[in-house]
């Protein structure tokens, strides 16, 4: 039997070794900014050490320029979002999705604004580019923020000649396209919110926290050397010692908080992994594009209900979708790690209904429900071999038919 294959991988090698280990470069942190606001084609970008830490500043800056409390979200995207949100001392507002494309309606979102609207948050679910345009056109003239979570999906900054107050933030964990192990970034074409924001982290951002710099060294190189496939089966036992958990569990379910280092500043040695990591960017996107594709002309029309998601010439795939209508997904992602695939449940819950986010619940979620319970997202990163995107292919056929 095939060696587990893991569901995630960083596109780590000696290139990027070489560039931590060039510890007399200085400045590799505002180098790194300038660099990625050039590949988003912004003027302004801002690194941190979470991209929550970068939503939960821009959420900061731009209530005292609003006013108001509620923040509008899809009720399916990930827990630091309405995390961040709240520890802004705001508000999250969530909207249902729409289960073509796993995000809510740009309509729907517009529609739900108000007085009390600090800011709107479309999230390019799974790498699926969401409609910013029609979102801008909307809302018109509104001082509301539109601040666009390209966490998945590292495309050109949004800019709109209809809508001046908008930010991105983009993350740099090792499940995304570009990887410092944590990490994030906020780009805007605003200058004035750009300068808020370096005002805001300057004074309260603390230096590099060691402790956390050790940790996230320490895991880069567990995912350089033990997340390929002979390896990986020993990092996938001692992850089963429960000791070990709160090294990979790292957000928490049943508990509303940021990282205790979310307000200290990127290590120098992110920085210059970052800009190895932008190096290759193309490459790494090609890649990833010519796997998604792969695995959609591959289940497309081989069972009706198994839906793949579609790319498109702008889908930027983090984490390949599929959905199994009626299935709990749970049971197929069990039947394919016995066939040696580990297969991601990104997202597999509704936000709604997490025990600690029910008070924030106004009305029924239905499709966020059902997609929490019915995705699953195939393994797509570079270093997969066509041995192993063909295995996937193969253990998830044969676990939906069994």
């Amino acid at each position: 039997m095939m060696k587990l294959i893991s569901k995630n991988r960083p596109f780590f090698g000696w290139d990027d070794l070489r560039s931590i280990l060039k510890i007399w470069e200085k400045g590799s942190v505002e180098r790194f900014e300038r660099q990625f606001a050039e590949f988003v084609r912004a003027p302004y970008a801002l690194a941190f050490p979470y991209a929550r830490s970068a939503i939960w500043i821009a959420l900061l800056a731009w209530k005292d320029v609003r006013g108001g409390r509620e923040v509008i979200i899809p009720a399916y995207t990930c827990t630091a979002v309405p995390y961040s949100i709240i520890q802004a001392g705001l508000v999250p507002r969530f909207v249902d999705i729409n289960l073509e494309t796993y995000m809510p309606d740009e309509g729907v979102m517009a529609g739900m604004v108000s007085s009390d609207t600090v800011a709107i948050m479309p999230v390019h679910t799974y790498g699926n580019i969401a409609d910013m345009d029609g979102l801008a056109a909307q809302l018109k003239d509104q001082e509301v923020l539109i601040l666009e979570d390209s966490a998945l999906c590292p495309k050109p900054a949004f800019n709109s000649s209809l809508h001046g107050a908008s930010a991105s933030i983009y993350s740099f964990d090792y499940t995304k396209h570009l990887s410092t192990i944590e990490g994030g970034m906020v780009a805007t074409h605003n200058q004035a919110l750009y300068e808020k924001l370096k005002k805001i982290r300057d004074t309260k951002f603390s230096k590099t926290c060691i402790h956390s710099s050790i940790r996230n060294l320490i895991h880069f190189f567990i995912r350089l050397f033990f997340f390929g496939e002979r390896a990986y089966p020993l990092l996938d036992f001692f992850r089963s010692v429960r000791t070990l958990e709160r090294y990979y569990d790292e957000r928490s379910l049943e508990k509303i908080a940021l990282p205790e280092d979310f307000q200290s500043l990127l290590s120098p040695w992110q920085g210059r992994i970052g800009l190895a990591q932008l190096a290759k960017a193309r490459e790494i996107f090609e890649k990833r594009k010519k796997i998604s594709e792969f695995y959609y002309h591959a289940l497309a029309g081989f069972r009706p209900d198994v839906i793949p998601q579609a790319s498109s010439a702008n889908s930027l795939w983090s984490h390949y979708p599929v959905r199994i209508t009626g299935r709990n997904s749970k049971n197929i992602i069990e039947k394919m790690r016995k066939a040696g695939v580990e297969v991601g449940l990104t997202f597999n819950y509704s936000l709604p209904e997490l025990g600690v986010l029910r008070t924030y619940k106004d009305r029924e979620f239905p499709n966020s429900t059902r997609a929490a319970g019915e995705m699953i997202n195939l393994p797509n990163y570079p270093s997969l071999s066509n041995r192993q995107i063909h295995h996937v292919i193969d253990a998830l056929k044969k676990a939906v038919v069994s």
